[in-house]
């Protein structure tokens, strides 16, 4: 009986490490499924963020693009074509910026995203002086032409990252 139980007891003892070493494999399968998974999940929502950022940028770029061929339309006419125009483009614009800033908020995006947005809305913080000068006429074309060209640039940039 003595080695009838020693037998036992070393079967036994075995047996928990067949049985202990595949749970703790499997565990260590499914942290990994889980953790990759969960990293997916995460890239996809950034990809989501960064596709509704993409499109908010591209729609007020459209809008800078119009004001900058009005704005090039009264400039060249010496304010005389394009005033009523550059109005309500301008008023269209703003509305877009608006609207991007606000569904901004709702969205989390990478620093890099964030950074470049940020640099994007920035880059608007001559608007009022710029509008200012080409309503007086009292800016080169050049100058005005390449505050709306750096504002698509930059807005460009969001969209490409």
């Amino acid at each position: 009986m003595n080695i009838k139980q020693s037998v036992i007891k070393y079967v036994t003892s075995h047996l928990s490490l067949f049985i202990l070493l595949p749970c703790i494999l499997l565990g260590g399968i499914i942290f990994y499924d889980v953790y990759h998974s969960y990293n997916r999940m995460k890239d996809a929502y950034d990809a989501e963020y960064n596709a509704f950022l993409s499109h908010g940028v591209l729609a007020v770029v459209h809008e800078v693009q119009k004001e900058r061929g009005m704005t090039a339309g009264y400039i060249g006419s010496e304010g005389k074509k394009f005033g009523t125009q550059l109005r309500q483009q301008r008023q269209t614009l703003d509305r877009a910026l608006q609207k991007l800033k606000a569904e901004r908020k709702q969205w989390t995006l990478s620093d890099k995203m964030d950074e470049a947005y940020r640099d994007f809305i920035n880059a608007f913080n001559e608007k009022s002086s710029t509008r200012s000068a080409v309503d007086s006429t009292n800016i080169a074309l050049g100058k005005a032409l390449g505050f709306y060209t750096n504002i698509n640039n930059k807005g460009l940039h969001v969209v490409i990252m």
